[in-house]
């Protein structure tokens, strides 16, 4: 599979997550010498960090009493 088709793909899937892992790790020589299912663990691993992070974003929020996207960069959190 071709590398922008399958990128859009997982944007359609709404797995950013795994998106921004697959780009850092194209970027990493060192990630080249890990095996298929290490690299595949990592980009899971990215995934449900970022939904968890996502996740504890919008719970802060609701506890400030603000509205803001869920993909939106929040302050608090930088």
């Amino acid at each position: 599979m071709l590398k922008q088709p399958m990128i859009e793909k997982l944007l359609a899937l709404r797995l950013l997550g795994m998106v921004e892992a697959l780009k850092t790790q194209e970027q990493d020589a060192a990630s080249r010498e890990l095996s298929f299912l290490e690299r595949l663990g990592l980009l899971v691993d990215q995934q449900w960090n970022w939904r968890e992070n996502q996740a504890l974003g919008r719970r802060l929020c609701a506890e400030a009493g603000t509205k803001a996207s869920p993909l939106s960069p929040r302050p608090f959190l930088r």
